[in-house]
């Protein structure tokens, strides 16, 4: 593979997030429409503030699969830079795999609650959906985010021979 070319993890990652960024699209519209609606015409969408609502909340489950592999999560790590190369990539694979095992946690106890959904058939009060429909964003984000990160790990292990990290990126202090 070329050297940074997209691979098959960034696309995936992409794609969730292009799906996010166009449910955040979708807000800003029904937003603007039922602002317009209520104060020109004196009636807003009865689905919008609900429809708005899981939208927001599918994008933020859906985008998490971009945040868990460009390491972009609110993380502690001043100590993760005073360690060397080898401790501190020991200390990423740990926090990697609590993660995994999070996001799996979250994953497969979300799978129950949404087939009992559709077996329901419970529809949302407002839009009308079924719930079962915006639910799905968060064992799909999520369960997405979980195998990104456990390829990932492989991938890296295989390229560096190692769990050891790179160089660090942080800023060298150099006294002369």
């Amino acid at each position: 593979m070329r050297p940074g070319a997209p691979t098959l993890r960034s696309r995936v990652a992409d794609a969730l997030l292009y799906a996010a960024a166009a449910m955040l699209v979708a807000i800003v519209c029904i937003n603007f429409v039922n602002v317009t609606g209520r104060y020109l015409f004196a009636h807003a969408l009865e689905w919008g503030e609900e429809t708005m609502q899981f939208l927001m909340i599918g994008g933020v489950f859906l985008a998490t699969a971009k945040v868990t592999l460009d390491r972009e999560h609110i993380r502690m790590d001043l100590l993760l830079h005073r360690l060397g190369a080898r401790a501190r990539g020991w200390a990423e694979l740990v926090v990697d795999a609590v993660v995994i095992g999070t996001l799996m946690t979250v994953t497969c106890a979300g799978f129950p609650v949404i087939v009992k959904l559709i077996q329901f058939g419970q529809k949302s009060e407002g839009s009308g959906i079924p719930v079962a429909i915006p639910q799905l964003a968060v064992p799909i984000g999520l369960g997405t985010a979980a195998l990104l990160l456990l390829i990932g790990i492989f991938a890296d292990r295989t390229r560096n021979g190692d769990v050891a990290a790179e160089e660090s990126t942080a800023p060298v202090e150099v006294r002369t």
